[in-house]
C-alpha cells in the first residue's frame, strides 16, 4: 500500500516510477489469480474515472518536462544513429559524436532501447530483443511446468515473469537496465545487477524444472 500511495498519489506525474511496477504487478496478478487480476483492473479503472482531471493535469506536466525532452533527445540521437544504422557507434560512442559535432544539443537518450540501437545498430538490437524473447519463452515454459503446485517454485516463476515484463517497460524510460557510461557510470550496475540476477534465474529455473520432469518420466527400453 505504501508503494501505491507513493506512486499513484505523491508521484503520479513520474510515469517511469510507477508504470513498470504496475505492469509487473498486473502480470503477477493475472498469472496468480484471474479474479485478483480483474479486481485490480476494476480498482485501476475506478481510480482513473474518479481522478480524471488530476491525472490529465499531472500527465500533462510530465509530458512538458520529461516527454518532450525525451523526444528531442531521440531526434538528436537519430541524426547520428541513422548514419551508423547497421552496427551503431560503439559502446557510449554517440557521446563522442555529440561532443564533436553537436555539443550544445547533445543529451542522454533516457531509453535503453535507443541506447542499444545507437551503440550496436540494428544488428545488436536484434540480438538484444532475441535475448528477451528467449527469456520470455523459457519463463513461460517454466510457469507451465510448475503451474498448480502452489509452492515456492511456482511463486518464483510468476514473480520472474512479472519482473521481466517490468524490465521490458522500464527500459523505454531510461538506462535502468544498462547504465550509460556518461550518466550513471559503472556505479549504476550496483542496482541494475539485481534485475540481471533475477532474469538469469529464469534459465536456472528452466534447467531445474526440466530435470525434475525428466526424473518423473519412466525410461522404456522396449
Amino acid at each position: 500500500m505504501a508503494w501505491v500511495y507513493h506512486g499513484f498519489v505523491l508521484n503520479i506525474s513520474w510515469v517511469a516510477g510507477w508504470l513498470p511496477g504496475l505492469v509487473a504487478a498486473m502480470v503477477i496478478l493475472f498469472l496468480r489469480s484471474k479474479r485478483l487480476f480483474l479486481a485490480g483492473v476494476f480498482i485501476l479503472v475506478l481510480y482513473i474515472v474518479l481522478n480524471t482531471g488530476l491525472i490529465e493535469s499531472w500527465l500533462g506536466s510530465e509530458k512538458e518536462v520529461s516527454g518532450d525532452t525525451r523526444f528531442t533527445a531521440w531526434q538528436i540521437n537519430w541524426k547520428f544513429t541513422s548514419q551508423h544504422f547497421l552496427f551503431g557507434m560503439g559502446p557510449a560512442g554517440y557521446a563522442a559524436y555529440y561532443m564533436s559535432y553537436n555539443p550544445s544539443e547533445g543529451m542522454a537518450t533516457h531509453s535503453n532501447y535507443i541506447d542499444i540501437l545507437a551503440q550496436t545498430g540494428v544488428v545488436g538490437m536484434a540480438f538484444y530483443l532475441a535475448l528477451f524473447g528467449v527469456l520470455a519463452w523459457r519463463g513461460w515454459a517454466v510457469y507451465r511446468r510448475v503451474r498448480g503446485r502452489r509452492d515456492f517454485l511456482e511463486g518464483l516463476s510468476v514473480a520472474l515473469l512479472g519482473g521481466l515484463a517490468g524490465c521490458v517497460v522500464i527500459m523505454g524510460f531510461g538506462d535502468w537496465l544498462l547504465p550509460f557510461a556518461y550518466t550513471q557510470t559503472i556505479m549504476g550496475f550496483s542496482y541494475t545487477v539485481y534485475s540481471w540476477l533475477f532474469l538469469g534465474l529464469i534459465l536456472s529455473l528452466d534447467i531445474l524444472t526440466a530435470r525434475e520432469g525428466a526424473q518423473e518420466v519412466p525410461v522404456s527400453y522396449a
